[in-house]
């Protein structure tokens, strides 16, 4: 059995490259939030800044900035 050739892929729906550039900004430019709640409401709020992508639903953004927040809390 052959295998297709792969072919473009859909576009991306939300632009995570630039989120998780939006959190390295925020954590640059004002520090490390209190809680992982505060970030999320943030990269929500830039979410909706956007024009050129539609903002996820809350529960994706949730899990997207989760997996960062460990990162951040995460002992060396």
């Amino acid at each position: 059995m052959s295998k297709r050739p792969a072919g473009p892929s859909a576009p991306p729906k939300h632009d995570w490259d630039a989120f998780a550039g939006a959190i390295a900004r925020r954590v640059h430019d004002h520090g490390m939030p209190v809680g992982q709640g505060e970030l999320v409401r943030d990269i929500m709020d830039w979410f909706a800044g956007r024009e050129d992508f539609p903002p996820p639903d809350e529960r994706t953004e949730r899990r997207k900035v989760s997996a960062i927040w460990r990162e951040f809390i995460r002992p060396t």
